[in-house]
């Protein structure tokens, strides 16, 4: 009797360690109890907290505490959980600067050219303890919503703004020599003539 008694107890106690699983809301989620907070100001922090997976009452004060914050997150961040800052932030902002202006100019990013080019920035900056490696662009591309898109057919063959504009001006001039009515646009068409 004893032993039942000692596993009806043990059980009851890990049901109730189950139950006390921390709960861990979203940068999305906690923008949301704040607002909810704003509209029903009524609402205690056990409700808000009830509302969002049973989070507990300090935790609901500590969000609101911060409300601010979590009022300015965006779309981009709402998946987050922790707000992991880099390590190099210097070197991270360098970094988005030149990926946001290479990618303005059509030129293709791989993450062999961010490592190269991290690097040259961490020379630059004088940061003698970087080290870029795989695990630090998997990070890095995290945590600036960056992903991989690869180009096909015509978009990976284009050529680059400044010979595309080279190449206009000759177009222009081959075609000053021809009367209007005589230049036509054959792109992905079948070529049918009349004789």
């Amino acid at each position: 009797m004893k032993n039942k008694r000692k596993q009806d107890s043990n059980s009851n106690n890990n049901n109730e360690t189950l139950k006390k699983k921390r709960v861990m809301l979203s940068f999305g989620q906690k923008k949301e109890l704040c607002l909810l907070h704003q509209q029903n100001p009524s609402l205690t922090y056990k409700e808000l907290g009830q509302r969002f997976g049973g989070a507990k009452e300090n935790t609901v004060c500590d969000i609101l505490k911060q409300k601010d914050k979590w009022l300015e997150i965006n779309n981009s961040e709402s998946n987050k959980r922790r707000d992991r800052s880099p390590k190099f932030p210097q070197l991270e902002e360098a970094l988005i600067i030149w990926i946001t202006h290479a990618l303005a100019h059509n030129r293709i990013i791989t993450g062999e050219i961010i490592l190269t080019k991290a690097n040259q920035f961490a020379t630059l900056l004088d940061i003698k303890d970087f080290h870029g490696s795989g695990g630090w662009l998997d990070s890095f591309k995290k945590r600036h919503n960056l992903k991989q898109y690869n180009k096909h057919g015509e978009a990976q063959s284009g050529p680059n703004e400044e010979e595309l504009e080279e190449e206009r001006k000759k177009l222009q001039e081959i075609l000053s020599n021809y009367d209007f009515d005589d230049v036509f646009n054959c792109d992905e068409t079948g070529n049918n003539f009349i004789i």
